[in-house]
């Protein structure tokens, strides 16, 4: 299980829930993206499963697309 889920109060926070095979699955798709210096895309009911998030709980958003993306230390540099 991998799951990524945000906040409305909190815009700038993300949690991350795994098991053991969602860390495997998420530390793949991380020496992926190094190794080839790219980007890939985790989409719910494919690389994300859909976190149980209780009715109760207002402003909690299972986050259903996820970006990750290599970017070259040049890159970071501010001009």
């Amino acid at each position: 299980m991998l799951s990524f889920i945000g906040y409305t109060d909190a815009k700038e926070q993300i949690e991350i829930v795994a098991d053991e095979q969602g860390i495997d699955d998420l530390i793949l798709y991380l020496q992926g993206i190094k190794e080839g210096k790219d980007h890939m895309h985790l989409i719910v009911d494919s690389e994300i499963d859909a976190y149980p998030v209780s009715s109760s709980k207002a402003g909690v958003t299972v986050i259903k697309h996820v970006r990750l993306e290599y970017a070259n230390r040049e890159q970071w540099r501010l001009s």
